[in-house]
């Protein structure tokens, strides 16, 4: 017993040792912000909940006005969502350098919570926007336009010239039966290049 009594206090003298040689720089700084709010509630009462990297920090009633926070060098994020559905969210990011002053501003319609923030003291820090918004309203898909195909056009299919029988030995008329007349050896020919020919149509077969 008295042996382990030695080896405990050893080890914790040990320990308060190490830490007087940590040099204060290689302690994360921690830096006071305060936080004014503006609350805006419309058609709805219900409670607002603030939480800072994933922690429920405070319920925002509708006369929050002034919150004090110490936090640490560094990014945080700050959500704000409903009391009664965590979905209905907004939320953003900022870089905590030095010691500062903040009006948050928040607005619920009843379908959608809204975030910002105002730096009003202290070094202007990056800051990062997201949102998530449970809502058939912002879930609405818009169908893209189908757009109408055009006509194709059908060609015109070509009129197909008439053949008519010429003579070819003697005779100036065209004939629609190749056996009209007694022709013999008749040759076949468009009606165009009959008549270019100087034939004229017969008049018991046309």
């Amino acid at each position: 017993m008295i042996h382990f009594k030695r080896t405990a206090l050893s080890l914790f003298l040990a320990i308060i040792m190490v830490f007087q040689y940590i040099p204060a720089n290689a302690l994360p700084a921690s830096y006071s912000v305060n936080v004014t709010f503006d609350i805006n509630r419309l058609l709805t009462k219900q409670s607002i909940v603030l939480y800072i990297d994933n922690k429920k920090t405070k319920t925002l009633e509708p006369d929050a006005k002034d919150l004090k926070l110490t936090l640490s060098q560094g990014r945080h994020t700050f959500k704000f969502c409903t009391e009664k559905d965590s979905d209905i969210s907004d939320e953003f990011t900022l870089n905590i350098s030095g010691d500062c002053k903040y009006k948050f501003t928040v607005s619920y319609t009843g379908l959608s919570v809204i975030s910002k923030s105002r730096l009003l003291e202290g070094n202007r820090p990056t800051t990062s926007q997201s949102s998530s918004k449970k809502s058939s309203t912002y879930n609405r898909t818009v169908p893209r336009a189908t757009p109408t195909p055009k006509p194709t056009r059908t060609p015109t299919p070509e009129k197909k010239e008439a053949m008519v029988w010429i003579p070819t030995h003697g005779g100036k008329k065209y004939h629609s039966r190749s056996g009209c007349s007694g022709m013999k050896n008749p040759q076949k020919v468009t009606i165009s290049e009959a008549k270019r020919q100087g034939f004229t149509p017969c008049k018991k077969c046309n």
